[in-house]
């Protein structure tokens, strides 16, 4: 009788918790990611399709590098770009939001911009892919708004 009552306890134990990981799974985004930045549709900032690469740690980080910071920015005179340094959390099942910042240095090393990227994301059900809507700003060091806009953003999971 005690034996039956252990199984069936483990029976009921490991099927909540697999219902539990499954459908409400708080690090789903976990993992690296590379996908593309788009503009929205009727954004004024239009740009081409931009690479760009995410990792999501399970303590709340995110690092995101795009082709914007690989390349000659827009922006005069020329600058570098950095990475993006930020953070994310979940708002729902299998929704997310993020904010990292990146900056823009000029060739003495003085800051020129300073990038903020928040994004809306939503990760498919089987964890693969996600697609999101972000809003962008570059800011002068006084704060000044110099270039804004909305995008989208479509990404992979990388897999081993």
């Amino acid at each position: 009788m005690i034996a039956m009552a252990l199984v069936a306890t483990a029976i009921f134990l490991s099927n909540n918790l697999a219902v539990r990981a499954s459908d409400g799974d708080d690090e789903a985004i976990v993992g690296s990611w590379v996908g593309t930045f788009t503009p929205a549709a009727g954004d004024p900032a239009q740009f081409p399709p931009l690479p760009a690469m995410f990792s999501f740690t399970s303590d709340g980080i995110l690092t995101e590098t795009d082709g914007g910071s690989l390349a000659s920015p827009s922006f005069d005179p020329f600058s570098y770009g950095s990475p993006g340094h930020g953070v994310w959390r979940r708002t729902s099942e299998r929704r997310y939001s993020a904010k990292f910042l990146l900056l823009n240095v000029n060739t003495d090393g003085t800051l020129q911009v300073t990038g903020t990227v928040t994004l809306k994301i939503t990760v498919e059900k089987a964890g693969n892919s996600f697609h999101g809507t972000g809003h962008y700003e570059f800011a002068l060091p006084d704060n000044t708004v110099v270039a804004a806009g909305d995008e989208v953003i479509d990404a992979r999971r990388i897999k081993v």
